[in-house]
């Protein structure tokens, strides 16, 4: 009897081990079986921020000048802080500029009732040159000289001179106005003697731009503004300045000729010289 029943003791058995071994295998439901490590979270692109300026990918190396370099005649250094200055007073009006050195040398005489006498020349200027860039029409352009010389030989004293000028460039012409100043004294061995004194007065200057070459001429009347020097007489100015000479232009140095006479109620002085202009900066 008991042998009768145990195949069936033991059916039921194995039965309810199978099934065990099958819920151990398979997911319980309602349950989520991990995947393996979680995975890292996604990255996300930042946000733009809006700032309402518009956004401009243009070239790196623009630099807003390039028109002005493109100019044959445009030199100098400083051209950048002279644009943006620019910009700021006179919006849409371009220059351009430029600053020089020009060391001189050369021959002065005198010419009075004492006597004629001649002497050596040695001095230096400091210069600025600007000018417009524009295509077509009139440039306006200016040029400042501060100048200091010394005397030597039959002539001592010393001069201390700034001219200022400007005016329109019509093609090859240039007609400039402005005003001088000169501090100077003089004498000779002959016995002409100018005390030291302040003269000022009104420049015009005229220049010509012939390829590589540019003559001028300047001429200044002035009136003793400070000191103890006798004027022309019959004339309404103290003083009379005539000053010319020629420029050959070469980079990065410029060959210069220049002459001048000027009258005086002591006497005439006449001086001729011959420099070179640097441009440094």
């Amino acid at each position: 009897m008991i042998c009768a029943l145990l195949p069936l003791l033991v059916l039921p058995l194995n039965s309810g081990l199978a099934l065990a071994e099958d819920e151990v295998q398979e997911p319980i439901p309602g349950e989520v079986e991990p995947a393996g490590p979680p995975a890292d979270p996604p990255v996300l692109a930042p946000e733009w921020v809006d700032l309402g300026v518009p956004v401009d990918f243009g070239s790196a190396i623009e630099t807003a000048f390039e028109a002005e370099a493109a100019d044959p005649t445009g030199q100098g250094d400083l051209s950048e802080l002279m644009g943006l200055a620019q910009d700021a007073v006179a919006p849409g009006l371009r220059l351009r500029g430029r600053f020089g050195l020009r060391p001189q040398l050369g021959l002065v005489g005198t010419r009075s009732g004492a006597g004629e006498d001649i002497g050596g020349l040695a001095g230096l200027a400091l210069t600025h040159q600007w000018w417009s860039l524009r295509e077509v029409g009139a440039k306006l352009a200016g040029q400042s000289d501060l100048r200091a010389y010394g005397r030597f030989g039959g002539l001592s004293g010393g001069t201390l001179q700034l001219d200022s000028a400007v005016g329109p460039w019509l093609g090859p012409v240039a007609v400039l106005l402005g005003g001088g100043l000169r501090a100077d004294k003089l004498q000779s061995d002959s016995g002409m003697a100018q005390a030291a004194a302040l003269v000022g007065g009104p420049t015009a200057r005229l220049s010509l731009a012939l390829g590589p070459l540019s003559p001028w001429a300047a001429l200044t009347p002035g009136w003793v503004l400070a000191g103890d020097r006798p004027g022309l007489p019959s004339v309404p100015w103290d003083e009379f300045d005539l000053r010319f000479g020629l420029a050959l232009h070469s980079q990065p140095v410029a060959w210069r000729l220049s002459g001048g006479w000027r009258a005086t109620g002591a006497g005439n002085l006449w001086e001729a010289g011959v420099g070179i202009h640097l441009v440094p900066f």
